[in-house]
């Protein structure tokens, strides 16, 4: 048995759809960052073609008796399909026959479209089958059997048998076709000659002096899937021809053989291509980020200050943030911001005396500016049903309770911040809009990969691109000149907050400097270095922690209630996230491999669908 591998296990179709769209998007994305929907349908009925057996059996007298046996999975209920063979390099057809499941249907006169019957159309071009039958949400097998006349050519050194397996009028995708075309007497394996063409997928086997065998996966429609036979004049013993087919004494093996090895080498040339689209894509992938990162990834220069001492400005707590993280949102900000309000007095701040891990929250200032951001966390979040106080426990229970009621509000305040910053003029708009764009095309990347990787391991090398996207697509983004001024400000804030000698020998004996420090050490994420310099500091901290005037600061309660109502409030919003993704998440993949065109006739790769000009074949069909 000689066996080659033909196709890979997905079509060339696949695989150049999937390039395209790489493609496009590559360019789309450039033109959005540069210069700055798809809509589904789903149909109540469908079909599957699951499997394709075609069994074809060449005679001495050159006539092919063919049996078609296709399995189709119906979604939906039908009443009848037809099946349609074009009039191409055969003279006409005899004994046709149909059976569903394995039980005849009774041929017809005329179409009276009665259920388990069938009825043959034939015009100057092509023989249609009607076959009636009822199917819902079910699978049926449906077999055709029909003897072929004048498809056999016979020349003075060999018989051709030039045949469409399947046509390109084939309405449905096959997964699967497997075919065996046999003879009845032995031929020598070196002296019969085979060709496949179409789709570049399958297997084919010689099996023996006496047949060989096809198998192809994941057929498109309009993709036709052929072969050629060339089996020695002498098989032909009783060649009949009243059959129709010709009969020559020209001798045709050397021109055929030309003609294949033409066909295999165009294939062949087309597979050495596939095998450099990986690297040209990765090229292009890198050379894209490279090309963004000279426009966008240098920010202006500005002066660098080593540290500074107090808060640069009065901005907001989570606005600065926006400025310090790009713009990215994190549940601190909610805990600075909550921490700003008790700084500024527009929230009064009490201990529940019954409760030492409870405190009460008072909204007593009302007649201040406010940011958008800053009234929905007071009006929607904290104080939402128009009532002005609220225990952090009593609110805590309300959003586990109303989870659905305060995600809206949560989203909202983080839309809200964003949109303030922006106003800011903090950041160059492209930069930002770049770097989103290379992040959602590394995320695609990685599916991209995936599916690829399944034509051929050479794409493995878009991981290059695919990881240089996901992971460095933030340094893309860029601040304005008035952003990188600001930035080095509260970087150097940052710095001296971090720097914990400072604060061990800061002379500031005022509470609401260290409160204020604590604000925004809260919004870094380092507010227990604070706390502990803080403690230091002030020796009598312990004395005044049992005073009645202590509890009136945020310095050591607060912080950590605060911080476990923020986790109530941010886990509600990042449970409706979660739910939203899961509603929308994607799959689905499959495979195929790569071999090459043999133009010699012992098998090995389709030689495309170019120069195709076999008979017959189920050139279409339908159902309804």
């Amino acid at each position: 048995m000689q066996t080659q591998n033909w196709f890979q296990k997905s079509t060339w179709r696949i695989q150049w759809v999937t390039i395209w769209t790489l493609l496009f998007i590559i360019l789309l994305s450039s033109s959005t960052v540069l210069f700055s929907s798809l809509s589904f349908g789903q149909e109540e009925k469908s079909v599957d073609c699951i499997h394709t057996l075609i069994d074809v059996n060449i005679r001495e007298d050159g006539s092919v008796l063919l049996q078609e046996t296709r399995q189709f999975s119906f979604h939906g209920s039908f009443s009848y399909g037809y099946y349609s063979l074009e009039k191409k390099d055969f003279s006409h057809l005899e004994n046709i026959h149909v059976s569903m499941d394995g039980n005849p249907l009774t041929e017809e006169a005329t179409n009276n479209m009665k259920p388990n019957t069938f009825f043959i159309e034939e015009n100057s071009t092509e023989y249609v089958i009607y076959y009636y039958f009822y199917a819902h949400n079910e699978t049926k097998t449906v077999t055709f059997t029909y003897k072929i006349l004048g498809s056999v050519q016979l020349y003075q050194d060999y018989g051709q048998f030039y045949w469409q397996l399947q046509g390109k009028s084939w309405p449905l995708p096959v997964s699967e076709l497997e075919a065996i075309i046999r003879w009845d007497q032995a031929v020598p394996m070196d002296q019969y000659q085979i060709w496949g063409h179409g789709p570049s997928q399958g297997i084919t086997e010689k099996v023996n002096e006496t047949q060989f065998q096809a198998h192809c996966k994941n057929i498109l429609p309009g993709e036709s899937v052929g072969v050629r036979l060339l089996l020695p004049s002498s098989y032909f013993q009783s060649f009949d021809v009243s059959y129709g087919g010709d009969k020559s004494s020209f001798e045709v093996f050397n021109s055929i053989q030309r003609e294949e090895q033409r066909l295999a080498l165009t294939a062949n040339v087309k597979r050495g291509l596939v095998h450099r689209i990986p690297l040209y894509l990765t090229i292009l992938l890198i050379g894209l980020f490279i090309l963004l990162y000279f426009i966008y990834g240098k920010e202006p220069r500005a002066k660098e200050i080593p540290y500074y001492r107090e808060p640069p400005t009065d901005d907001p707590p989570a606005l600065v943030g926006m400025l310090f993280y790009y713009q990215n949102f994190h549940k601190r900000y909610i805990s600075a911001t909550i921490l700003h309000f008790i700084h500024r007095k527009i929230i009064q701040y009490e201990p529940v005396l019954e409760d030492p891990n409870d405190a009460r929250l008072t909204w007593v200032q009302k007649d201040v500016f406010f940011h958008d951001f800053e009234k929905t966390l007071l009006q929607d979040i904290l104080f939402r049903s128009k009532q002005d106080t609220i225990t952090i426990k009593e609110l805590q229970k309300k959003i586990r309770r109303y989870k659905s009621v305060y995600a809206y509000p949560y989203h909202k305040f983080r839309s809200q911040v964003q949109k303030s910053a922006k106003e800011k003029n903090w950041f160059h708009a492209g930069s930002l809009k770049a770097s989103a764009t290379i992040r959602s095309l590394g995320s695609f990347l990685i599916f991209a990969t995936l599916i690829l990787f399944a034509f051929s391991p050479s794409y493995l090398l878009l991981l290059i691109p695919t990881l240089l996207y996901c992971f460095f697509a933030r340094n893309l983004r860029k601040r304005s000149q008035m952003g990188k001024e600001e930035f080095i400000k509260w970087k150097a804030f940052q710095q001296f907050l971090l720097d914990f000698s400072n604060l061990e020998h800061y002379e500031a004996d005022s509470i609401v400097i260290w409160e204020k420090f604590l604000v925004y050490a809260t919004m870094f994420g380092i507010s227990k270095k604070v706390l502990k310099a803080f403690k230091l500091h002030l020796p009598e901290f312990e004395e005044q922690k049992i005073s009645p005037t202590f509890h009136q600061n945020i310095l050591w309660t607060s912080p950590f209630l605060v911080e476990s109502l923020t986790k109530r409030i941010t886990a509600v919003g990042q449970t409706q996230h979660t739910l939203s993704r899961i509603n929308t998440s994607p799959g689905g993949t499959s495979g195929w491999k790569s071999n090459w065109s043999s133009g010699r006739g012992s098998g090995g790769g389709f030689s495309g669908g170019g120069g195709f000009s076999g008979g017959g074949g189920g050139s279409g069909g339908g159902f309804g």
